[in-house]
């Protein structure tokens, strides 16, 4: 296969799992990110088909919080909480995003998120998961349209089935292997989140400029003018205003020498957390 179209298929597989995984649909995806991309372009960039614009797969990286290098690699996962903290990080950023987040998520999203907790450690009634998972989550499902998932193939070497004892027409559902607590790795939080979590930007854009003056400060030591040139800003009192001092305020980097045109510009340890 030509090289350039595997490339494509794998990001294009590795965006539909990241949507996927926080529980929307491509339809709700095209209108999260619904600035000048199209249903269409979405669906070509999933399936791998024709050219498309860098421009969108960065459009794509802004919702899920992510670099472009982060969003093209197949290493990037999501954590369980990831559809809250991505809710949290677009209504920071005034964002609209966050109102398909907050929509019902898709039914695979939900039990994905219960095998996690300990509700199917026995065989459990699905009227009974259906009411679960209201309690847990706050969201309705209807028990046929839950039987349906957890009866599919997606299921089948995860969770064990048998007859209701008490109305053999019914089913209930268990796990087919309980495995102990195990000590969970810190989950590797989207980049553009960590930083805004610290930063509060108010919008992407101020965001982004953030971002890459961290990541040319941690290349090199350069001076104010400098960096703010590479990052393509000019060097202005009101531009040190927005994408210096917020990250000189959180100790993200600090500023040396006494005058403005002698100052150079140092990333911190926990500034270089953010770009790691």
């Amino acid at each position: 296969m030509d090289p350039v179209q595997q490339t494509k298929d794998k990001i294009g597989q590795h965006i539909e799992y990241l949507y996927l995984s926080i529980g929307i649909n491509k339809e709700q995806f095209v209108n999260a990110i619904n600035n000048g991309v199209s249903k269409n372009t979405v669906a070509n960039i999933v399936s791998g088909r024709n050219k498309y614009a860098i421009d969108y797969l960065i459009k794509c990286g802004f919702f899920f919080g992510m670099t472009l290098s982060e969003l093209v690699s197949t290493n990037t996962k999501f954590s369980s909480n990831s559809r809250e903290l991505l809710i949290n990080y677009h209504k920071s950023l005034d964002s609209s995003a966050y109102i398909v987040l907050e929509q019902q998520p898709s039914i695979k999203y939900v039990i994905n998120q219960i095998l996690e907790t300990e509700l199917l450690n026995d065989y459990v009634k699905v009227k009974d998961i259906v009411i679960k998972i209201e309690n847990i989550l706050g969201y309705r499902y209807s028990s046929s349209s839950l039987s349906t998932v957890l009866s599919s193939k997606d299921y089948a070497d995860i969770l064990l089935r048998r007859r209701d004892p008490y109305n053999q027409s019914h089913y209930q559902y268990k796990k087919a292997q309980i495995t102990a607590p195990s000590i969970q790795k810190p989950a590797n939080i989207p980049s553009y989140i960590k930083l805004q979590s610290i930063v509060n930007a108010k919008g992407f854009d101020d965001l982004y400029f953030m971002f890459e003056l961290l990541s040319i400060a941690d290349k090199d030591n350069f001076q104010t003018a400098e960096i703010m040139n590479r990052i393509g800003v000019k060097s202005t009192a009101q531009n040190h205003s927005k994408y210096i001092n917020p990250l000189i305020n959180n100790n993200l980097i600090i500023v040396q020498g006494k005058t403005t045109k002698k100052q150079w510009i140092q990333i911190t340890e926990k500034g270089r957390e953010i770009i790691l």
